[in-house]
């Protein structure tokens, strides 16, 4: 029991954990990592990007104005970026989109304004070789082509044969086959840094790292499922961990005598999780637990105790993944593609290179074509995968509210960006359970294959799973929340990730389409007496968690009668009530005429004392650690859990839309027209599928039966004019009204009461003395 639960708790774990990033930096002459968590719950970019220089500043023990943080590009030739994404993206987003990923973890780089103490210098070296042959060769002398440049720390008294060790401990490159220049002249190995430190600052120029090779230096990577097949006398238990996104125990067959290092490939073979981001453990009888140290890859199964019918934990490494599992290889600057596929199966051992795909990066390298058109520099990765084709079962949850905008429901009708999704979502009727695809296709793929008569893919969220699970436990899920539940999580797979990466590729998986729509949620913001109103648009897959921090941030760039919510605000979320009139203090002061204003004043005054007083710490007023639980208890009990999505809770309680003009219907489907486009031969205006698909039968108006008999009579033209007014008349629209009840958090006396509630009570007492 000890051992199921310690597996459950690293299952857990690894569900919930987040995308990780590495900045790699240089400092007092050594090279160092400094591995960061990304967090979600909604937050602005900036913000996370602005946190990320803060708590590295405060690692290195440097002031964060003196760093600069910089991607390591996604692709080979492109620039390095600084790390600033703007206001609504997140820093994973950014970073998906610029910065390369090495094992499921972002690189960066820091740069240092000035070196960490005396006795040090900072060098900048360039690395000519990571721009492409394309880029190069289309660069002129006025803007050379884009190449990397790092940043080293070395000490004065050292060489440059010390500087060579640091860049290979970073970059991989072999030093004993790479040169350092300094313009035109070749720095020896034996010359001093300090010197050379002070003619590269004199220069204004970086040094450059030249590899020594016939054309490009790449890194040869074996990827996902598939390279080994299955043999062996003896078998033990794989049990898996949650990125594994297929069946999460399998069969792997061994023989005895096999090294640890080989049965780490034979594990990648039937899980694709590489070996250089993995961590194996042997499960003995009850809790014992062994892990199987890299220093044992020689050693053999039968020597560590891997004996048959066994069982074996594996677990993917975080950030910490080994850097000697790659593959150099000298990649020829022109020349055929077939030959580089040939070249890497006779590496790999594979006998058949046509069963074997090739990827710079993200990048295809194709067979066909020359390789001086193919993305490879200096220090790519080159990834192999295996190839086959691949049969999937397909389920799409029409998430909450889609349905209503699939069937073209006015009154629920999404802006024109959702039009893709209701696309999606319309078109279940007509779309396969099974999908066949390639199994080294990445789940964007995947994506756009399935919906290919629609253009709303990218609008589609998509999720893989056991395919036993989803029998077992996903027929009935109707909701994101049920969904979740089942999943265990609530993390899409990323658009590049590939199947056979993720474990799917030897057919255990489910895919799950969601399609997404975006909302307009009317939030009521209430702050002690402080009404006011606030829209925010947001994707039905997002958590209440989240929209609280969208909605505190729009509440700080815009504040709300001057209040401003600090680092310490909550948020309780609730459904509006019905309309309710004032409140009882209000009620009983008007019934005095003559004192109705005073007693209006003095309601003001307990507001104000309490909008002060309730930001007052616990400690202040003697607070326990039991607050929290008697705040719960006196707390309505009609607030929404934090977890709930804002898409279910659409579909249990849509907000009353006005209906939309009859014009924004086509005239053919009476539905909300997502492309309105207008015939040239009549001049009447049909939504773009609904027309096409009458013209296939007939060359007839629909409304005025006006004969269209030649094809520039049937052409047509989009009416932006309207599709403009739909747009603004569905932006006026509201999804879904939420009451936000804002707080400090705060600790406070009686019970932890509300200090207006409180202050409303005393109120009364007096209201009840004036009267006697």
């Amino acid at each position: 029991e000890e051992q199921v639960d310690e597996i459950a708790h690293i299952e857990k774990v690894m569900a919930v954990a987040a995308r990780s990033l590495v900045i790699q930096y240089c400092r007092r002459g050594r090279e160092l990592p400094w591995p960061f968590e990304l967090k979600g719950e909604g937050r602005d970019g900036p913000e996370e990007a602005a946190e990320l220089l803060r708590e590295f500043a405060e690692a290195v023990g440097a002031s964060s104005t003196s760093i600069g943080l910089k991607v390591l590009p996604r692709r080979p030739g492109d620039p390095q970026l600084d790390i600033k994404p703007v206001s609504g993206q997140s820093l994973a987003s950014f970073l998906a989109c610029n910065c390369r990923e090495d094992h499921g973890v972002y690189q960066l780089r820091a740069a240092f304004n000035a070196p960490s103490g005396e006795g040090f210098s900072l060098v900048r070296v360039a690395f000519p070789g990571t721009a492409t042959s394309k880029a190069a060769a289309n660069s002129r002398e006025a803007q050379p082509p884009p190449m990397i440049i790092e940043q080293f720390e070395c000490a004065t008294t050292s060489n440059v044969g010390c500087l060579k060790q640091l860049i290979q401990e970073r970059t991989k490159f072999n030093a004993d086959h790479a040169v350092i220049l300094l313009g035109c002249r070749r720095l020896h190995d034996e010359l001093s840094m300090g010197r050379v430190a002070a003619a590269a600052e004199a220069s204004g120029s970086p040094l450059q790292f030249h590899v020594s090779a016939s054309g490009a230096i790449a890194f040869l990577r074996r990827e996902g499922q598939g390279h080994q097949e299955q043999s062996g006398s003896q078998s033990l238990t794989l049990l898996l961990p949650t990125e594994v996104q297929g069946a999460r125990q399998k069969v792997v067959r061994f023989e005895k005598q096999q090294s640890l290092s080989d049965l780490r490939w034979l594990v990648q073979a039937v899980s694709g999780l590489h070996p250089a981001a993995m961590k194996l453990s042997l499960l003995g009888g009850g809790s014992a637990v062994r892990k199987l140290e890299v220093d044992s890859d020689r050693a053999s199964l039968e020597e560590l105790g891997i004996s048959d019918g066994c069982s074996l934990l594996a677990e993917r490494l975080a950030v910490d993944a080994r850097s000697d599992m790659d593959v150099s290889i000298d990649i020829p600057s022109s020349g055929s593609g077939a030959g580089l596929y040939d070249s890497v199966a006779l590496k790999l051992g594979m006998s058949d290179s046509s069963k074997l795909v090739l990827f710079a990066g993200n990048e295809l390298v194709s067979r066909n074509s020359d390789l001086s058109g193919a993305p490879i520099a200096d220090g790519v990765i080159l990834s192999a995968f295996a190839s086959w084709p691949l049969q999937l079962s397909v389920s799409i949850l029409c998430a909450a509210g889609m349905p209503e905008v699939a069937h073209g429901s006015s009154g629920a009708a999404s802006s024109s960006s959702d039009r893709t999704a209701a696309a999606a979502t319309s078109s279940t009727q007509d779309v396969p359970s099974t999908l066949e695809v390639q199994s080294c296709s990445t789940i964007s793929e995947v994506r756009e294959l399935y919906f290919r008569t629609c253009t709303g893919a990218s609008q589609v969220e998509v999720f893989v799973m056991e395919k036993s699970v989803w029998q077992a436990e996903g027929s009935g899920c109707q909701s994101l929340a049920a969904l979740r539940d089942v999943l265990g999580h609530f993390s899409p797979c990323p658009d590049e990730e590939r199947l056979a990466r993720l474990g799917v590729a030897d057919g255990s998986g489910h895919l799950v389409f969601v399609p997404t729509q975006h909302l307009v949620v009317q939030v009521e913001v209430c702050h002690g007496e402080d009404r006011s109103l606030r829209k925010l648009r947001v994707a039905s897959t997002t958590r209440l968690a989240e929209l609280s921090h969208l909605l505190l941030r729009s509440l700080r760039e815009q504040s709300v009668s001057g209040f401003s919510p600090s680092e310490s605000a909550r948020v309780r979320w609730s459904l509006p009530g019905p309309s309710s009139s004032e409140p009882p203090l209000a009620k009983s002061a008007s019934s005095d005429g003559n004192g109705s204003k005073a007693w209006e004043g003095a309601r003001s005054s307990f507001s104000g004392v309490a909008a002060v007083v309730t930001k007052v710490r616990r400690k202040s007023f003697g607070g326990t650690e039991e607050s929290p639980k008697k705040r719960q208890r006196l707390d309505s009990g009609s607030d929404l859990d934090p977890e709930q999505f804002v898409g279910d809770l659409h579909a249990e309680h849509p907000a009353a839309c006005q209906e939309l003009q009859r014009h924004f219907l086509c005239p053919i489907s009476y539905d909300i027209m997502h492309d309105p486009v207008l015939v040239v031969g009549s001049g009447n205006t049909y939504d773009r599928k609904n027309i096409e698909r009458h013209f296939q039968h007939f060359h007839r108006d629909p409304l005025n039966n006006l004969e269209l008999r030649r094809p520039s009579d049937r052409r047509l033209v989009p009416n932006h004019s309207l599709r403009s007014q739909i747009d603004e008349a569905e932006r006026s629209q509201v999804h879904l009204r939420l009451t936000a009840n804002l707080s400090e958090h705060r600790g406070l006396c009686l019970g932890d009461a509300p200090m207006s509630a409180y202050l409303g009570w005393c109120a009364s007492l007096l209201s009840r003395a004036k009267d006697n």
